[in-house]
């Protein structure tokens, strides 16, 4: 009968033990996923620390866009006129008809930017670059002309 209970109560303690293993891993298990947790939540607290400053950024190049979209009718339209008539003509002379034609849209109401040159409305900063290293004159006439 002493053997019974012996039996018994080891059967109970090693239960007992079992379950203490299982509860052991469970909290072995918790108190990881909350390192992991708190890990995540420094990183998140750097990201949008970051993004707070590309806020500003973000603001203020959407109203240049924004600013840039209102004007892309009459740059376009300088565009056309230079690519059709800019040809034959010297760097000086596309000056001066660039801010008659400038003038004639202001006329119109037809906004243009204060900046719209043919490079900076058709061109692309990286071509242009890349033809100026591979030998081609800086001069805004040469880039005029390599654009059209």
């Amino acid at each position: 009968e002493k053997q019974a209970v012996l039996k018994n109560v080891e059967d109970q303690l090693n239960a007992l033990n079992a379950k203490l293993d299982e509860v052991a891993a469970r909290k072995k298990s918790l108190e990881d996923n909350i390192e992991l947790c708190e890990k995540k939540l420094v990183r998140a607290e750097k990201l949008i620390g970051g993004l707070g400053g590309e806020n500003v950024r973000w603001t203020e190049r959407c109203e240049e866009l924004t600013e840039l979209l209102s004007k892309t009718p009459g740059n376009v339209l300088l565009a056309s006129g230079i690519v059709a008539y800019f040809g034959p003509f010297t760097l000086q002379f596309r000056d001066t008809i660039l801010v008659d034609w400038r003038e004639k849209c202001a006329s119109q109401n037809i906004e243009t930017s204060d900046n719209a040159t043919l490079d900076v409305i058709l061109g692309d900063p990286v071509s242009i670059r890349s033809w100026k290293m591979a030998g081609m004159p800086v001069d805004g006439f040469s880039v005029d002309k390599a654009i059209i």
